[in-house]
């Protein structure tokens, strides 16, 4: 995937757009655009490149084939990623710090209970908005 930077840039050169023109179009961020160019990011999300295939007026096989890359030789990757359990980062770490400071085993406690708690506040008020 490192060539699809390159390709990117020059289409984007191509039709003479800036990246924040191409960002606007996309509806990708200026910052996400300037990652994929210049290497930072090497596999941009599955709907970051469609996104960029719509903006440029052609499909994503297309678009990836340009980059000498085909759409089923593309790793898991690119699939949403599963995320993380925060309580069960909050078990499994031995030291987490917060401020620069290690947190006590009492203060970890307390932490996990106020992410629970927030948790199930947020629903319920979440609730209550679908409801209204």
């Amino acid at each position: 995937m490192n060539d699809f930077g390159k390709v990117l840039q020059q289409l984007r050169n191509d039709r003479q757009w800036s990246q924040r023109q191409l960002a606007y179009l996309s509806k990708v961020s200026n910052t996400e655009i300037n990652r994929i160019e210049s290497g930072k990011r090497q596999q941009p999300s599955l709907t970051t490149l469609q996104k960029l295939a719509e903006a440029f007026g052609m499909d994503l096989d297309e678009l990836l084939n340009m980059a000498g890359v085909e759409l089923s030789s593309l790793s898991a990757s690119l699939e949403p990623k599963k995320p993380k359990d925060l309580l069960k980062i909050l078990e499994q770490e031995q030291q987490l710090a917060l401020n620069g400071e290690i947190l006590s085993p009492e203060d970890l406690e307390i932490i996990k209970s106020a992410v629970e708690q927030g948790y199930y506040l947020a629903k319920k008020l979440n609730k209550r908005k679908k409801t209204e």
